[in-house]
């Protein structure tokens, strides 16, 4: 997400120094990117024993947290945004994952009214891309001919369209395992 935000931003943050070029092979490298101000986006993986202890983030993305592995002995939470500097002018954090069901850490943020994270859910459904066009009439006509009740039932609930069903279908049955 940092490094598409680095490639394409179009603010002017008064440095004249612009940002990174798409295909800078020195500052571009797969765990680092470095701006030409000199800021740095650092990859540090959940599963490290010190995820970016000790350091002073002022940008923090954790993705995927319902997956991190937390255990009674071991939170990466807990150093990650312990390093995060919250409120600084320029401070920013978005912790963001696909569900693994009621229960962990990301669960537990996320329905925890008191804390100060402001919560965003995005279903499939409300995402513009998540749409896939038939190659041909005729498997447009085969697709709606071959659903069943239940598909027919979320296409009228949530007021869907065939190519988003047709996605949704693609996922399940090439992404998903069924």
């Amino acid at each position: 997400i940092f490094r598409r935000f680095a490639e394409c931003d179009k603010c002017d943050w008064g440095d004249g120094r612009g940002n990174l070029l798409v295909g800078d092979k020195e500052n571009n490298l797969t765990d680092d990117i470095t701006l030409p101000n000199g800021s740095t986006f650092k990859k540090v993986t959940a599963g490290s024993t010190n995820a970016n202890r000790s350091g002073t983030i002022q940008i923090a993305n954790g993705t995927e947290v319902a997956y991190y592995p937390i255990s009674p002995d071991r939170d990466p939470l807990v150093g990650f945004l312990g390093s995060w500097h919250e409120h600084g002018v320029s401070s920013f954090a978005l912790l963001d994952s696909t569900s693994n069901g009621p229960f962990g850490k990301f669960y537990e943020i996320f329905s925890d009214p008191r804390n100060g994270w402001e919560k965003i859910f995005v279903g499939w459904h409300e995402e513009p891309d998540h749409r896939l066009p038939f190659l041909s009439i005729s498997a447009e006509k085969k697709f709606l001919s071959d659903m069943d009740k239940d598909e027919r039932e979320i296409m009228e609930r949530f007021s869907l369209d065939l190519f988003q069903m047709h996605w949704r279908r693609d996922k399940l049955v090439n992404k998903c395992s069924g």
